[in-house]
């Protein structure tokens, strides 16, 4: 029985080797140079995860969970984004700063990003503002929903400097950014 798990674990690993090996492969040949410390990082970490099962990950993760303190750079990232948010009087939702934001490579990254696109906002007339104590009655800003039919007109009429009729993506993205802004399309 030893010897089975023994080889199943020999098997995994391996397999893991294989698979970081393959990824270091792709990555520099899309032209990226990978440092040594960077594939062995790379190749640690799949050895990590065939060596501990992830259903033992997991449930060690879960059960750590009511014991965990949060993470201190975690902590100070959500209060410096309150008081951004304070000076600019702007509110942007967590799930909407991480889709705006995306990934980034540090906290600090994190906080300048999310600044600029607080300060955007803040920039932006009253009745364009996502404050939603500052928004219409209806929900639509007028001047939003003219400025959104006055840019499908150009396009049906072939006259978008940048959006060609049938060009289905890019009209697709800019009613969704429109959609960013407020504008119930």
């Amino acid at each position: 029985m030893t010897d089975k798990m023994g080889a199943s674990v020999d098997k995994r690993i391996r397999e893991a080797k294989e698979r970081a090996e393959l990824a270091i492969k792709i990555v520099e040949e899309s032209g990226i140079k990978l440092t040594d410390e960077q594939k062995r990082a790379i190749l640690h970490g799949e050895t990590d995860k065939a060596i501990i099962p992830e259903d033992a990950a997991q449930s060690s993760v879960q059960a750590g969970r009511g014991q965990q303190q949060p993470d201190p750079t975690e902590q100070m990232v959500n209060i410096e984004v309150q008081k951004i948010m304070e000076r600019t009087h702007t509110y942007i939702s967590p799930q909407e700063a991480r889709a705006l934001i995306g990934d980034v490579d540090s906290p600090y990254e994190y906080l300048k990003r999310f600044e600029e696109i607080a300060r955007d906002r803040a920039t932006q007339a009253p009745s364009e503002s996502r404050v939603p104590s500052m928004a219409p009655a209806s929900g639509k800003a007028p001047s939003l929903q003219a400025q959104y039919e006055a840019e499908m007109r150009q396009i049906m009429e072939q006259r978008h400097p940048t959006i060609r009729r049938g060009e289905t993506d890019k009209i697709l993205k800019m009613k969704a950014e429109y959609r960013k802004k407020g504008l119930d399309i």
